[in-house]
């Protein structure tokens, strides 16, 4: 785990300050090998899924698919973990954020119904856990999705 964490860090440090994209990607795949057999420690994991989506969105739309899974992933992870501890709120920002990821990716793929359903989604669950300013982003977004769908 130690190893893990530290790939994590150096990826996040690798897309923050140089353009090696190709190297980020390389340690967080890694770690999402090393990270497949363990138990626990989803926020690294989300933190795992969140950076190979931006890598894969860096390097380009022939890995649209790619981006897609890591997205879907790092979502499947945050939602199964709130249901465990619906009482910490840093689960439903971990869903907040690849759901606006996920109708990212889908309002690239033209796939305007499908970013609206994640983008509802998002709305829901900011309602449900009485987040205001949350509601605005997934309405903005909502609004953004209207204007690129004309």
């Amino acid at each position: 785990v130690p190893e893990a964490r530290a790939r994590v860090q150096l990826a996040y440090l690798l897309l923050a300050a140089t353009d090696n994209v190709h190297r980020a990607k390389t340690h967080l795949e890694t770690t999402q090998m090393l990270l497949r057999t363990v138990h626990g420690y989803e926020s690294l994991k989300c933190s795992t899924f969140s950076g190979l989506s931006k890598c894969y969105k860096l390097m380009g739309p022939d890995l649209q698919r790619q981006q897609a899974e890591a997205v879907q992933k790092g979502l499947d992870l945050a939602r199964v973990t709130h249901r465990k501890k619906p009482g910490d709120v840093s689960w439903a920002m971990w869903q907040f954020h690849f759901l606006l990821e996920n109708a990212a990716v889908k309002l690239g793929a033209g796939e305007f119904r499908a970013a609206e359903h994640e983008l509802a989604a998002g709305m829901a669950l900011a309602e449900s856990v009485d987040a205001p300013r949350v509601q605005l982003i997934f309405a903005l977004a909502q609004l953004q999705r209207s204007i690129a769908q004309r």
